[in-house]
């Protein structure tokens, strides 16, 4: 069991499971942003800006993307390489 600090009141949680494709824990919380974390050792990797309202919602895509909604009525697509903001939807 860990605890992870350094971010708000969790919202959401996402887990890659596999070491190639989102590798890594993403969580995101009512600061507006996402922390991306590894699993390895569960120090913070990243963290992923551009939402102007909480995010409520995580989704990691099979193509590596990372997928993100927010109460700004905004789905926001990301790498899940390195965490490059690919497309606002």
């Amino acid at each position: 069991i860990r605890t992870l600090s350094g971010h708000g009141s969790v919202s959401a949680l996402a887990v890659g499971l596999n070491d190639k494709i989102n590798a890594g824990s993403y969580n995101s919380s009512s600061d507006y942003a996402i922390q991306v974390w590894s699993t390895q050792d569960w120090t913070p990797i990243q963290t992923l800006e551009g939402h102007i309202g909480g995010v409520n919602v995580l989704l990691l895509g099979l193509d590596g993307s990372v997928y993100s909604a927010s109460v700004d009525s905004t789905i926001r697509v990301w790498s899940g390489d390195d965490g490059a903001h690919l497309q606002t939807l």
